[in-house]
């Protein structure tokens, strides 16, 4: 078994028609395996409901009638929503495996080597407990910004915010000495980076 096995999931990366593909592949091959994802069943159900609401919004919300796109784009968030629901009960399971995250249809989170990352920088924000964290430009890239107080013993990284810019203002609970990194979200995968030390004020 493989520990600290994180499992990439973008659903926010795909298309329209591509976000209601990748679920209902998914959702299948989930399916087809019913003895391994016992602790989905309900997630798997409420995700199938959130893709037929969303295929009959998209049916309903053809023309240009503001309200019916809004309905469509609402239901769309609850796809997203219902399906990270479903990635959360596969990475709950006790003793995952990557065998076991392939066979659900999700990729395994690559990790990124130990040299420190060029051009990532930590600074004090002017809030307290407030850093303003900041990278080097990807193209067509999402930037998940994550913090962790013992990545050596606990390895327990929390996922702040993600934006589409390099730069973010992340709040901590309280001041102290924070590992910080960032993962690369992409169509190849998540691909996280080398963690950063500072001290909080």
């Amino acid at each position: 078994m493989m520990k600290n096995l994180k499992i990439a999931f973008n659903l926010y990366l795909y298309k329209l028609p591509g976000k209601i593909s990748r679920s209902k592949y998914i959702l299948l091959q989930m399916g087809d395996n019913p003895t391994v994802f016992t602790n989905s069943t309900t997630e798997l159900a409420d995700a199938a409901t959130c893709i037929t609401n969303l295929e009959n919004a998209v049916t309903d919300a053809g023309g240009k009638d503001v309200y019916k796109i809004a309905f469509r784009n609402e239901k769309k968030q609850q796809l997203i929503a219902a399906m990270d629901n479903v990635v959360g009960s596969v990475q709950s399971m006790p003793n995952l495996t990557e065998e076991m995250i392939i066979l659900a249809g999700l990729d395994v989170r690559k990790k990124g080597g130990r040299t420190p990352l060029a051009g990532f920088k930590a600074m004090q924000g002017s809030s307290p407990q407030e850093v303003k964290l900041s990278v080097e430009v990807q193209k067509d890239t999402f930037y998940k910004w994550e913090y962790c107080l013992e990545p050596l013993v606990g390895n327990t990284w929390v996922e702040a915010k993600t934006t589409n810019k390099s730069t973010a203002k992340v709040t901590v609970p309280e001041t102290g000495i924070y590992w910080f990194r960032v993962v690369f979200v992409n169509i190849t995968g998540e691909h996280e980076q080398a963690a950063v030390k500072f001290a909080v004020n």
